[in-house]
């Protein structure tokens, strides 16, 4: 029923611009908010199950690589409760990180393609700037994890006119769900 950076790319474009997709966004946090839970979620595929057996692994090579410790933490949101997140964990004062365990397909395309253009997979912008948003860490290291080919961490810092953007369509899905909720609860 509130925003969450791992769909802040239905608000927010790699680039900065507004997203086509907050209407859609907005029914569905509206009927999430009427139902008291989230209402057709994703329940997840072999892929991101394949995620979430991989992130104890990607954890420990980051760990052991960076010399530093990952503190696990729930979800987080802003101190109003409108928006959130769930790092997949924080690092120090400042940082945080972002596990992506793709398949190998998908691993060395997301790789490949920031070797070449130096640039994060636009499908992979948007969470990692919302939890900095949320959470108001400095910095975020995306990690492309693989166990058995090479990954990259790519180290992302706040982009202001990404922050500038998702801050005004954090306002307006909020105005806009709203208003779903009231039509929803009139039915």
């Amino acid at each position: 029923d509130i925003p969450t950076a791992s769909e802040f790319s239905n608000l927010v474009t790699a680039q900065g611009r507004e997203s086509d997709g907050l209407d859609d966004y907005a029914l569905v946090l509206a009927a999430g908010k009427y139902a008291g839970k989230p209402v057709d979620g994703f329940g997840g595929n072999r892929y991101t199950q394949r995620g979430k057996e991989m992130e104890p692994l990607a954890d420990a090579d980051y760990e052991l690589r960076n010399q530093v410790l990952v503190q696990k933490v729930g979800f987080v949101t802003n101190n109003l409760m409108q928006y959130g997140c769930s790092p997949d964990g924080l690092v120090g004062h400042d940082g945080s990180v972002e596990y992506k365990c793709k398949i190998a397909k998908e691993h060395l395309k997301a790789c490949w393609y920031y070797d070449r253009t130096g640039q994060v997979p636009s499908e992979y912008y948007a969470q990692p700037q919302g939890v900095m948003f949320v959470t108001g860490r400095k910095w975020c290291d995306l990690v492309f994890y693989h166990p058995d080919l090479p990954g990259r961490t790519i180290r992302i810092v706040p982009d202001p006119l990404f922050l500038k953007t998702l801050h005004k369509q954090l306002k307006a899905v909020e105005v806009k769900r709203n208003l779903y909720l009231e039509q929803i609860k009139s039915m």
